[in-house]
């Protein structure tokens, strides 16, 4: 075949061959906006997790002050560090409240709703260890120290968690924390 021969055939095939050639540029593109997609959407989904699990644990961490008060030392130095950290973890609860109601206003009425529950079941018992002396940290626990049980709080705070991380399941959320 002659260069004049292979130029022509190359000449008659070009329509075909640029469309090939686009039609592969688009799937292509496609793909690739597909992929970032996806990618952008797992990371938010992860980063929502990280904020859920830490809202969680600043919520819980109110309930183990009990046994801090509970177990603390003697002298206003102690009881100062004690004072101390529940104002740290009170700023924590409204960081996440916040948060999560920036997010959601269901998701934060949600999380209001959990840290409600475990603060009002741990006031009488805080304010009964903070009148009676602590004990120390090796001793074992009474049999009669009460130890709330918030599990139905926290477990519609993390079922609401789950439902809003669920691409088919958040309406769900909207629907238990309405007004």
């Amino acid at each position: 075949m002659s260069f004049r021969e292979i130029c022509y055939q190359c000449l008659s095939n070009s329509r075909q061959s640029q469309i090939s050639v686009l039609g592969t540029v688009v799937i292509a593109m496609i793909s690739g906006l597909a992929g970032i997609i996806l990618t952008n959407s797992h990371k938010s989904k992860i980063e929502r997790k990280k904020l859920f699990a830490s809202a969680y644990k600043a919520a819980l961490s109110w309930q183990e002050m009990l046994y801090r008060v509970r177990r603390r030392g003697v002298g206003t130095r102690v009881e100062r560090e004690l004072v101390s950290k529940f104002h740290d973890i009170q700023e924590d609860l409204n960081y996440y409240q916040g948060l999560l109601s920036a997010e959601s206003d269901s998701m934060g009425r949600s999380y209001k709703k959990l840290t409600k529950t475990i603060k009002y079941s741990m006031l009488k018992l805080i304010q009964d260890a903070w009148s009676k002396g602590g004990r120390s940290p090796k001793k074992i626990t009474p049999e009669t120290d009460i130890h709330p049980n918030n599990s139905d709080a926290e477990d519609s705070f993390l079922m609401d968690c789950r439902d809003w991380l669920s691409w088919w399941r958040w309406p769900l959320v909207l629907l238990r924390n309405k007004k």
